[in-house]
Formats: C-alpha cells, sequence, structure tokens
C-alpha cells in the first residue's frame, strides 16, 4: 500500500543549480542524516529573485538534475518553481506545506540562515517550515522564532560558479559533479567555450 505524501519526511533544497553538483547531494545527504528525512526534492528555481540569470536555459538544468538524481530513489525533481517569474521561497513553502498537510523541511546554508530575516515574508518562512541548516562556517546567528535543526558536519565547499569558471576555461569537471552530468555538460556544450 502506498502511503499519502503527508506520512514522509520531506526536505526541500531549492536553487539554480547551475549546474548541480556534489555539494548539492551532499547537502541533501547531511539534510536527511539530521532530520531523518524520507525523501529530498531538489526544486530548480526557473528565474531566481536574488541572482543574476542562469547561464543555461532552465530545460538544461532541469535535465542536469535528473541525471545527478537517478541513482537516489529518495531525492526526486520537483519542478515547483518552474514559472517564468521569480517565485519566492515562502511560495514554494506555502504550497508544499498545503500538499503534504505539515511543515516541510527546508534545506539551507549557515549564510543564508544569517541572512533569512531579510527574505520576503520572513515571518511565513518560519511558521511554515522547519530549517535543516548546513553550516559553511561558524553560525553567528539565532533565531528563536525559527525552528532550526542544525548538522554537524561541514559541507564540502564547491560552487557552481567555480564549475563554470572551470569549464569555460576548458579545465575538467570530473568529480565535481556526478559522471553522467559532466557527460551531459561536454555533449550540449554548455558552459565550455
Amino acid at each position: 500500500m502506498i502511503k499519502p505524501s503527508k506520512y514522509f519526511r520531506t526536505g526541500l533544497l531549492a536553487g539554480v543549480f547551475d549546474p548541480i553538483h556534489i555539494g548539492h547531494l551532499f547537502m541533501a545527504h547531511l539534510a536527511m542524516e539530521a532530520a531523518s528525512l524520507d525523501r529530498v526534492w531538489f526544486v530548480p528555481t526557473h528565474v531566481p529573485p536574488h541572482k543574476d540569470s542562469p547561464k543555461v536555459p532552465y530545460y538544461h538544468r532541469v535535465r542536469m538534475l535528473e541525471l545527478a538524481l537517478a541513482e537516489e530513489p529518495r531525492f526526486m525533481v520537483m519542478e515547483l518553481e518552474k514559472e517564468a517569474r521569480p517565485i519566492y521561497s515562502y511560495e514554494t513553502i506555502l504550497s508544499v506545506r498545503h500538499v503534504l498537510g505539515e511543515k516541510p523541511y527546508f534545506i539551507i546554508g549557515s549564510d543564508e540562515w544569517e541572512e533569512l530575516h531579510n527574505w520576503r515574508r520572513y515571518d511565513l518562512l518560519v511558521e511554515n517550515a522547519i530549517f535543516v541548516v548546513i553550516p559553511r562556517r561558524p553560525i553567528a546567528v539565532t533565531r528563536p522564532d525559527a525552528e532550526a535543526i542544525f548538522t554537524d558536519a561541514t559541507p564540502i565547499n564547491i560552487s557552481s560558479t567555480y564549475i563554470r569558471q572551470r569549464a569555460s576555461q576548458g579545465k575538467p569537471i570530473t568529480y565535481l559533479v556526478p559522471k553522467a552530468v559532466e557527460t551531459y555538460i561536454h555533449e550540449n556544450h554548455i558552459y565550455y567555450p
């Protein structure tokens, strides 16, 4: 018998994923361990509200996510922010909470945790999500109004920007992204000169 979705502890890892890399995957694993999650939904952002436009089209980023997550059945792509407009985290969290009937676990880095009070509709974020915070450096901010779980491990220090820079210089990106993603990037001439 298949359980309704609301019985699964669900983590959300949202981002541009331009491209997805091993740091993202490791963050998801850390969150699963710390919060005893049953699954993690990777939510690619079509139009990020606070960043520059992605370097590659949305469909390429979704396909790279699908390839990266193919071997982990507890990880799945959820296109909750696929509209060609900025979608804010609080909108996604409210939508997911409505579907699940309970608070989702929103996975963020410590840098995002420290800036969370500046996010649009901070009040709705803290009311409707449980945060799983992945330390990238020592955490200096407490938020008594937010429910949070902190992992005790530091993730791999890697960024999509670094991967794009290496690729644009014709350097290999082996071991920085899953092999299937590396192959896709080469076959589709993404990021390379």
